[in-house]
């Protein structure tokens, strides 16, 4: 696994957004 991976990184962030529908929304 290596940071030049942008999968990984952008798998996290991506599945909390899909979690919280408010974030995703753009309300923030």
């Amino acid at each position: 696994m290596t940071t030049n991976d942008p999968a990984p990184m952008k798998n996290g962030p991506k599945e909390v957004r899909v979690s919280d529908p408010k974030d995703d929304g753009g309300d923030d």
